[in-house]
């Protein structure tokens, strides 16, 4: 009798896991246990500076500023672009290769961010920047 017993809650046992989701890799939306990051959540700290430097015979425009991650979780492999304009709004250069210290942004902290632009006419008057991407790791 009691072999039968064992057997029935072996059996019911499989069926409850089974049936919970208990052995699911993943969610319906494939976000099962997924850090993920918002951008919504990665802001430009408000004191970004723009400046023409020359250096060697040539004329340089620097971008830089910190990006503060509001984020449960470091970022990772941002990418970022930055657009520079001339007084006419046209489009002088396109920079997305953005210099970034740290390099993954930790969870409720700063990295500082740099872009470059050799600019020989000083024809670069405004920029504009903008978040791509980024991950949270594995």
């Amino acid at each position: 009798m009691s072999r039968k017993i064992m057997i029935i809650l072996l059996l019911l046992f499989a069926i409850t896991v089974s049936v919970s989701g208990c052995t699911t890799k993943e969610a319906p939306k494939g976000t099962f246990g997924e850090k993920t990051i918002s951008l919504e959540n990665i802001t430009i700290v408000d004191n970004v500076t723009a400046e023409h430097h020359e250096y060697n015979g040539t004329n340089y425009y620097y971008v830089k500023g910190y990006l503060k991650n509001n984020n449960r979780y470091d970022a990772f492999n941002l990418k970022m672009k930055a657009t520079t304009f001339d007084a006419e709004g046209n489009v002088v250069a396109v920079n997305d290769t953005v210099y970034l210290n740290p390099k993954v942004i930790p969870a409720g902290g700063e990295a500082f961010f740099g872009f470059s632009f050799i600019d020989q006419d000083n024809r670069i008057v405004r920029y504009e920047l903008e978040l791509i991407s980024a991950d949270a790791g594995i």
